[in-house]
């Protein structure tokens, strides 16, 4: 019987697709106006004695979580994952409770997870952000639909925007350009 290899997961197991590549084109314009926008945020976060992660990672695969983080990282993003949308309710909570911390700027919801899915999360992130108990920030679908459908879906339960997986570096980019000020 031929034995099975066993390898741990590791992030040299993501493509090299996703790592950063220099083209000399607007990509890289777009690239250093991020790196800006991210510098600036953080040392906002600084001045309040804040180093918490910029965005929260919500999804039930780790490899889909390892992946978006390496890619998040080419742009200095910090992040911090959870598993479930329990978890992300709570983590989201104890972030705006704190008194030494900033809310994420920016929270990435994977759609289908086990237990409560990122559309019934997503709402319920709406309703504690429309409460006043959580400062406003993007909310951003991951998903591996790319229907219109879901994309509606994913809108109407109150995300602000869409990424299909898998996720390339430029669709990323742009996404934070948009969405990072």
């Amino acid at each position: 019987m031929a034995q099975q290899n066993k390898m741990p997961f590791s992030t040299r197991m993501i493509p090299r697709r996703l790592t950063h590549k220099s083209t000399g084109s607007g990509e890289d314009l777009g690239r250093s106006e991020l790196l800006l926008r991210v510098q600036k945020l953080k040392r906002e976060r600084q001045a309040l004695h804040c180093s918490c992660p910029l965005a929260l990672l919500v999804d039930d695969n780790d490899f889909n979580l390892l992946s978006l983080e390496r890619l998040l990282g080419l742009f200095e993003i910090t992040t911090t994952a959870v598993l479930d949308g329990d978890s992300c309710l709570r983590r989201a909570l104890q972030r705006c409770e704190s008194s030494e911390c900033r809310a994420f700027e920016l929270i990435f919801l994977d759609c289908e997870m086990p237990g409560r899915d990122g559309y019934d999360t997503a709402r319920s992130l709406c309703q504690i952000m429309l409460e006043g108990l959580c400062r406003t920030c993007p909310i951003i679908a991951t998903t591996g639909h790319s229907a219109e459908e879901v994309r509606t879906l994913c809108l109407n339960s109150g995300m602000c925007d869409f990424i299909s997986k898998p996720i390339f570096q430029t669709d990323l980019q742009n996404l934070l350009l948009k969405w990072l000020k």
